[in-house]
C-alpha cells in the first residue's frame, strides 16, 4: 500500500501553498497519506529526512516549486522514494520537462495514476540537483527576479531577464566538458538535466532525463541587442541558431573561477569558486502522465 507524504511550501508561487490542505484531504481520503509545511525556505530537505525516519513512505509530493523540489529530493537521497509534483511555484520547470502542467486537478491525476518514470539526479560538487545550473547572467537575472518587489510569475522572469542583459558584461571561462578545454569569454553558460529555466525559456532544448550526458549551452561575447532580439528562440529552443551560442553535450563538467561567483542551482543562489557537475548514477522514480 503508498504511503505518501505531501511536503508544501507555502510561500511559493502566489504564497497559496496552504489551499492544498482541503484539496488533499478531499482527493486523497481513501490515502495513507501525511502533510508537512515548512516555515521557511532551506529548511525543507531537513524535514523530509526527519519524516522519512519516522515512516516508511513510499512517494512524496512536492508542493512548490523547482526550489522546493531539489530540496525535497535532496531530503530522500540513498533511499527508494518516488517523487510526485504538485507545481505551485513561480517557474515550475521541471515539471515543463516531465510535461506537467500547473493544473492541480491533473497533477493529482498524475499522482493518483502511479505511472513512474526512471529519472537522473545530478551533482554540483557535493549537493543533488535535478534541473539546470546557471553561471554567468542568469545569477544576474535570478537575482533581479528574487527582489522584484511588483511583478510576478512569467513577466517579472522576462523583465529581469531584459535588465540582466542590459547591465551584465561578459567574463572569460575556462569550461572542461570530458576534459576537453573551452576557453572564451561567455555572457552565460547553462547545464542541463531538464530543458527549461526561468518560467518557460527553453534554455538546453536536447537535455535528457534519461541520458548521463548534459545538454550545455555556452552564450558567448555576442551583442547585447543580438540576444533581446534572441529571446523569442530562446522560449523556442532555437537559440542554437545565434552566431555565438552553442550547445555542447558532456558527462562531467568542471569550471573553476578567480573568486566566489554566485551560480544558479535550480532557481536558488549560491556563492562557488568551483563546480565540479555530473549525473548520479542511481535513478530515481517520478510520477508522470501515462
Amino acid at each position: 500500500m503508498r504511503k505518501i507524504l505531501f511536503v508544501i511550501n507555502p510561500i511559493a508561487g502566489k504564497r497559496n501553498g496552504k489551499i492544498l490542505i482541503p484539496i488533499i484531504k478531499e482527493r486523497f481520503a481513501d490515502y495513507d497519506y501525511d502533510i508537512v509545511i515548512s516555515t521557511k525556505k532551506s529548511i525543507i530537505t531537513e524535514l523530509v529526512r526527519k519524516k522519512i525516519e519516522e515512516k516508511n513512505y513510499s512517494d512524496i509530493i512536492a508542493a512548490g516549486g523547482d526550489g522546493t523540489l531539489t530540496e525535497v529530493i535532496n531530503g530522500v537521497v540513498g533511499h527508494n522514494i518516488t517523487i510526485g509534483l504538485l507545481p505551485i511555484g513561480s517557474g515550475n520547470d521541471f515539471a515543463k520537462t516531465l510535461n506537467i502542467g500547473s493544473n492541480i486537478d491533473d497533477a493529482i491525476n498524475i499522482i493518483k495514476g502511479n505511472t513512474r518514470r526512471k529519472v537522473y539526479t545530478c551533482s554540483i560538487n557535493d549537493i543533488t540537483f535535478i534541473n539546470v545550473v546557471g553561471i554567468g547572467i542568469d545569477a544576474e537575472i535570478l537575482n533581479y527576479k528574487e527582489n522584484s518587489k511588483i511583478l510576478k510569475g512569467k513577466i517579472n522572469y522576462l523583465v529581469s531577464t531584459l535588465r540582466g542583459i542590459i547591465n551584465y558584461s561578459p567574463t572569460k571561462k575556462d569550461v572542461y566538458i570530458d576534459n576537453e578545454l573551452i576557453s572564451k569569454n561567455t555572457l552565460f553558460i547553462a547545464i542541463g538535466n531538464g530543458k527549461y529555466i526561468g518560467s518557460g525559456m527553453k534554455i538546453t532544448p536536447y537535455a535528457n532525463i534519461e541520458s548521463q550526458e548534459f545538454n550545455i549551452c555556452i552564450v558567448g561575447n555576442i551583442k547585447k541587442h543580438t540576444l533581446v532580439k534572441s529571446l523569442t528562440k530562446l522560449y523556442k529552443g532555437t537559440h542554437g541558431e545565434v552566431d555565438g551560442i552553442d550547445m555542447y553535450f558532456g558527462k562531467n563538467i568542471k569550471i573553476e573561477f578567480e573568486s566566489e561567483i554566485p551560480v544558479d542551482v535550480d532557481g536558488s543562489l549560491m556563492k562557488l569558486k568551483k563546480v565540479h557537475i555530473k549525473k548520479n548514477k542511481k535513478m530515481i522514480n517520478f510520477l508522470v502522465k501515462e
